[in-house]
């Protein structure tokens, strides 16, 4: 995931395959479709960085195969994933969410996909605004449907790409064959989901028994405690000696909230900072708190 490493299960393809993959089958086996992103090579921003950095990387064939789309493909060849989020980046020049080889070849003819694509929020736009490959909105909007794409995102109004792909359509850049691929790709998902013989499934109220239950929250503890490595353990200095009277808890994480959580993930989650989780081990005890020396 390059500049939001929150988001990612590592940089071995073979585990974040297998993690990628157990998500995938527990997502819908709860009657939910999996959606893997950013497909594809998305993970090697200029500098680490996210957003307007992120076009051409410099990676060959092979490489992009065994590193990058090799947990794509666990995902949907062994995990059975109905949906994919296309990625902003291009790759060797033509932007992923319009690659026909990307989206149709590899996805659908090599893999079997059998789901629906949908853009990163305005991937489509930036073929024309970013990539600049697309001199009109009327091809921006054809090039995506053709090479595979099937639900457009952003934070604008419908549309701003239902018009241009309505003019497209008229104008014959989009066979009707086509658009009857790509919607009954999406109605294929709904149908095997049963959502047009009830399209509200499943009980609202279920997720507040599942998410942080005590189950869940000793498993995470368990995977937390079991991953920690410690490479040197000086004088014994840990685990932190009840005899200790002064303690100064030192670096920009020592009280950090708003970045051990994630926009993407569960809202309201307990967090206990580093300095509260000492405080705790260490009552009644002097403390300092310093961001930096």
């Amino acid at each position: 995931m390059g500049g939001r490493v929150v988001e990612s299960y590592g940089e071995d393809p073979y585990l974040v395959g297998e993690l990628g993959k157990q998500m995938i089958l527990g997502l819908q086996n709860e009657g939910i479709v999996a959606t893997p992103k950013h497909f594809a090579v998305y993970s090697i921003p200029v500098g680490g960085r996210d957003g307007g950095t992120r076009t051409d990387p410099h990676v060959a064939p092979r490489e992009m195969k065994t590193l990058y789309l090799e947990p794509f493909r666990k995902g949907i060849q062994e995990a059975g994933a109905l949906g994919v989020m296309s990625s902003y980046n291009d790759y060797d020049g033509e932007p992923v969410s319009g690659s026909y080889h990307f989206l149709t070849e590899i996805l659908r003819q090599q893999w079997g996909f059998k789901g629906y694509v949908v853009s990163d929020s305005e991937a489509v736009e930036f073929l024309h605004t970013k990539h600049r490959i697309t001199p009109t909105e009327e091809e921006m909007a054809a090039q995506v449907v053709n090479a595979g794409l099937n639900i457009r995102t952003n934070f604008t109004p419908p549309q701003d790409f239902i018009l241009p792909l309505r003019r497209a359509i008229s104008e014959g850049k989009i066979s009707l064959h086509t658009l009857d691929q790509r919607v009954g790709e999406i109605l294929r998902v709904k149908f095997m989901l049963g959502l047009f013989d009830n399209p509200y499934p499943g009980d609202d109220r279920h997720p507040e028994t599942v998410v942080h239950n005590d189950a869940h929250k000793a498993v995470s503890m368990k995977a937390a405690l079991e991953s920690i490595v410690l490479l040197k353990n000086e004088n014994q200095m840990l685990p932190l000696s009840k005899s200790l009277n002064k303690i100064a808890v030192i670096g920009p994480n020592a009280e950090e909230v708003k970045e051990l959580t994630c926009r993407y993930g569960p809202a309201h989650a307990p967090i206990k900072t580093v300095y509260q989780g000492i405080k705790e081990y260490l009552p009644n005890r002097k403390f300092a708190m310093l961001k930096r020396l």
